[in-house]
């Protein structure tokens, strides 16, 4: 797995605990009312354009975070 891949698993699992802490569950279709959405799963079982909006998402922070000068040290072997 490359770091884009690992930073987008650990976003929507922290997204997924956030929403599972407001009551919210795994439903086929986005409910609010019932608090119910079709994403609230593992990473590894999104479809592949959900897996490719939260990539994109994060590779859009990561690039910010260079372009303002950020430096990065990975502690562990990835």
């Amino acid at each position: 797995m490359i770091l884009i891949d690992l930073l987008a698993e650990n976003s929507h699992e922290v997204w997924a605990a956030e929403y599972a802490a407001k009551g919210w569950h795994y439903g086929k279709k986005f409910d609010e009312e019932a608090k119910t959405h079709s994403s609230l799963k593992s990473y590894m079982l999104l479809d592949e354009h959900d897996k490719t909006l939260t990539r994109e998402s994060v590779t859009s922070v990561l690039k910010s975070c260079i372009y303002l000068g950020c430096k990065f040290l990975v502690s562990r072997k990835i």
